[in-house]
């Protein structure tokens, strides 16, 4: 047994050696364009800036209110809790709620409480809010930050942290925190145009965003964002990184080497004779064993592998049934928020993430995005590229998966800083809209006085 696990490192270490030895240097992305619907090519691209306002007519309320009242119910089941997938009790008490109380209006007015543009590149139709300072003189002292969703959230998520970022004397802050923020919708989700063409990547949008940027006159910005929002972040700082001024992440999945993951397998497999091989900050990660981890993480995949291979298929049945997207949708804020799993945000906040997915119509779209990604040759270059530009972490302890720290240092080579979050999921900015703020703050406040070292 000793004979045949030596002879297996050997090989995985002399192969992923080899693979570093003479591996090319890679291609830098390149900053190419695109045209992402049928109609033909204008000679002259229109770059207009649109007010826009969200406004769902009566007809699609009514419509919406008649289907939940038609919802067929699976059977009751005993214990069955999170466990097999959205709770049935929680469930009928969402739509019931969604049904009877939820107050749209209302919902719509908050959204349109902050200003909503829309513009097109690329042929589709962009959609994104930007908030300001009110105070004249904070304005000028705003430094631009970008701030990108991933799925199932939408530009809502970021409305709870806003107030923080531009406001920040009334929220315990000083005037050298002032933002300017812009919150687009990724094309596909939400009120941003869906492409009708096959392709549209990590890196078209970090493309499409770049150029959003630049239309809004941003020399040089920040970004922000966890999930999708990560790896457009990410990207956007290797296409886009002479205007990128640093990258800020509360989601990040990476290996600093090929043999990062050997060691955790093999200390998993063997924890007595391979236990050593884990450092102090793995440890702590795959606690009691990388299996154990893995077997959690791997239990809710399913999405993801269904997203990334047949999309279009659950599309259909969320796309008309609005029981059938909150119970979709619900379950994968119950699993990846932080605390009790019948404790998630408030219902008001995830009906209307929700009916946002079913008012556009873009569950189907949004889904198709994972499968995009898989399938892309330039979404796998570009998650493999090593990102010069300053980096921040934040880690919260709700979040699906964690990342040990000696894992994203050869990825992310110019870290400001680490921070392992109190409490918080991966919706952090809804969850913790405080905390995350501050990280921000705090990340962006030391890039301005050019501190470049780790601490």
């Amino acid at each position: 047994m000793l004979l045949a696990v030596a002879t297996f490192v050997s090989i995985v270490f002399g192969v992923w050696a080899m693979r570093v030895i003479f591996r090319k240097k890679r291609k830098p992305l390149e900053m190419s364009d695109g045209w992402w619907t049928s109609r033909d090519r204008p000679a002259v691209e229109d770059d207009e800036i649109r007010p826009f306002a969200i406004s769902i007519q009566e007809e699609d309320l009514l419509d919406l209110k008649g289907r939940l009242s038609k919802t067929r119910w699976i059977a009751e089941f005993e214990d069955g809790r999170w466990s097999y997938g959205a709770n049935l009790d929680y469930m009928k008490n969402l739509i019931n709620y969604w049904q009877n109380e939820f107050d749209w209006h209302k919902q719509e007015s908050i959204l349109n409480q902050y200003d909503h543009f829309v513009t097109n590149i690329e042929g589709l139709d962009v959609h994104y809010i930007k908030v300001c300072p009110t105070d004249t003189n904070l304005r000028l002292k705003a430094k631009p930050l970008l701030m990108i969703h991933g799925w199932p959230g939408s530009f809502f998520e970021f409305y709870k942290i806003m107030p923080f970022l531009v406001d920040p004397l009334n929220h315990g802050g000083t005037e050298g925190d002032a933002f300017e923020v812009v919150c687009p919708s990724i094309p596909g989700y939400g009120f941003s145009q869906s492409a009708e063409k096959q392709g549209l990547d990590i890196v078209v949008v970090a493309r499409i965003f770049g150029k959003l940027m630049a239309r809004l006159g941003f020399k040089s910005y920040f970004v922000q964002g966890g999930d999708w929002g990560s790896s457009v972040a990410t990207t956007m700082a290797n296409i886009d990184k002479h205007h990128v001024r640093g990258i800020h992440l509360n989601l990040y999945i990476t290996l600093d080497s090929r043999f990062a993951f050997v060691r955790a397998f093999l200390s998993g497999l063997f924890p007595r004779l391979f236990g050593w091989l884990l450092k102090d900050s793995e440890r702590k990660v795959f606690k009691p064993t990388f299996f154990d981890v893995m077997k959690k993480v791997l239990n809710g995949m399913g999405y993801f592998l269904l997203q990334s291979t047949k999309p279009h298929t659950p599309a259909y049945a969320l796309n008309d049934s609005p029981a059938g997207l909150a119970a979709y949708i619900a379950e994968k804020f119950s699993s990846w928020s932080d605390g009790d799993e019948d404790q998630l945000v408030p219902f008001d906040d995830l009906l209307t993430n929700i009916s946002i997915y079913w008012f556009t119509q873009t569950i189907g779209s949004s889904m198709r995005f994972y499968k995009e990604n898989l399938t892309s040759r330039q979404a796998r270059k570009a998650s493999r590229m090593s990102v010069e530009v300053p980096t921040a972490l934040a880690t919260f302890p709700g979040e699906f998966f964690h990342v040990p720290v000696t894992w994203v240092h050869g990825h992310f080579p110019n870290i400001v800083q680490i921070t392992e979050m109190p409490r918080g999921g991966h919706f952090a900015a809804m969850e913790e809209p405080e905390l995350l703020a501050k990280d921000v703050r705090k990340f962006c406040q030391k890039i301005k006085e050019g501190q470049s070292n780790f601490e």
